[in-house]
């Protein structure tokens, strides 16, 4: 009489297949928010290097006129730069005078003695200054260029205006430290502005 005998069983059991769908399912999930963070990463440089961009246009428009950047200025800068990565329009906040008024185009930042006109100083009280994100203190600000961030809001009530304003005054301290650091922000003080000038066409 001939005895079968039984072939081991083949393939996977499920328990196998459960654990490596499981690694799989991690392996996918680590690198998803690998290429999130790195996405982020490369908005954040571009958002800093849109600011960077608006700065030197705004620079190059106090050079041409030898008065802090108008309104105008700020928006056709910001025009040619384009939204920022997220999708939202930057934002601009005015240093002030001492005197707590805005310093726009009609305040000169050169004495020039042909042209009738005095230098006028961004306000250097510590009580009109931008705490940055990473937790410094600027003061003396001519202006500053901004970007809301991935969220489009203003993280702190001080600086609530950027919500529903494209350009608002210095009139206090404005906080960007907050915890999220969503806020991308460019603060140009008044040294910046004489010191381009100066290295464009000399001493004053």
């Amino acid at each position: 009489m001939i005895q079968l005998r039984s072939m081991p069983p083949t393939g996977f059991s499920l328990l196998e297949v459960s654990i490596a769908l499981v690694i799989i399912g991690l392996l996918f999930a680590v690198g998803a928010l690998s290429w999130s963070a790195l996405a982020e990463t490369r908005r954040l440089a571009k958002a800093r290097a849109q600011l960077l961009e608006v700065r030197d246009c705004m620079l190059r428009a106090s050079l041409l006129h030898e008065h802090y950047p108008s309104d105008t200025d700020f928006l056709r800068c910001s025009n040619e730069t384009g939204l920022d990565p997220w999708g939202g329009d930057l934002r601009m906040v005015r240093g002030v005078t001492t005197a707590g008024l805005p310093l726009d185009e009609s305040f000169a930042v050169v004495t020039d003695a042909a042209r009738g006109q005095l230098l006028t100083l961004p306000d250097g009280n510590a009580s009109r200054a931008i705490l940055l994100p990473e937790g410094e203190n600027r003061t003396s600000i001519a202006f500053a260029v901004i970007s809301l961030g991935k969220n489009r809001v203003a993280d702190h009530p001080s600086v609530a205006g950027l919500n529903t304003n494209a350009i608002v005054p210095l009139s206090a301290s404005m906080d960007f430290s907050s915890p999220t650091k969503d806020d991308v922000v460019l603060p140009v003080q008044a040294y910046e502005v004489m010191g381009y000038l100066r290295n464009v066409v000399g001493p004053q």
